[in-house]
């Protein structure tokens, strides 16, 4: 029996192509701050741009990490502990052969460009070209309990649309533990039978 030549290439199952493809976890979009550990080695850190908070225990840098480039860890063989030991829940997913690279790697294009669309509606609202997301939700959720969006701004409500389906993104497939307090759909009821 003759099979087929396939084209498919072999899956890595470390999960590099999706970090490669990814970078939420450095950009700032997942997480605010680094933690470090006292063996963490500071100087090629600092060498490479990040500004590392000495006066807070634990050290931390914030994000979005300098060290981040296209996708690229410029200090990957120098990163802190908690860079090298971390991953997200899409990644752990994969890993434990939950889901397919495509599949994953569709779902990163989808956060991605969420990420990307937040980020280019909040530089035209606000003017801002600093990019934290964490700021810009605390900043987004002031303006709204404040009531200080008209009904009529489109460019707002695109904005605040886009925020809560990237967070709903993130909290779904990366973060362990979600940060916004997603309703339950309710379960059916149970009809009476006599």
């Amino acid at each position: 029996m003759v099979t087929a030549p396939t084209n498919k290439k072999p899956v890595d199952r470390s999960g590099q192509a999706l970090c490669l493809a990814c970078g939420l976890c450095c950009d700032g979009t997942i997480h605010t701050d680094v933690r470090l550990s006292a063996d963490d080695d500071i100087a090629p850190l600092a060498a490479s741009g990040i500004q590392i908070l000495l006066d807070r225990n634990p050290r931390v840098f914030m994000q979005p990490c300098a060290a981040h480039k296209n996708c690229i860890c410029t200090i990957y063989g120098d990163r802190p502990r908690s860079c090298r030991n971390y991953q997200c829940m899409l990644l752990k997913r994969f890993k434990g052969g939950e889901i397919l690279q495509d599949e994953a790697l569709r779902i990163i294009r989808m956060a991605v460009s969420l990420k990307d669309a937040v980020k280019q509606k909040m530089l035209a609202t606000s003017g801002d070209n600093e990019w934290r997301l964490d700021e810009f939700g605390e900043g987004l959720t002031k303006i709204i309990e404040a009531s200080r969006l008209a009904a009529t701004d489109i460019d707002y409500a695109h904005l605040f649309r886009n925020f809560v389906a990237l967070q709903w993104c993130l909290d779904q497939f990366f973060r362990e533990k979600p940060r916004m307090p997603w309703p339950t759909p309710p379960l059916p009821k149970k009809s009476k039978t006599a």
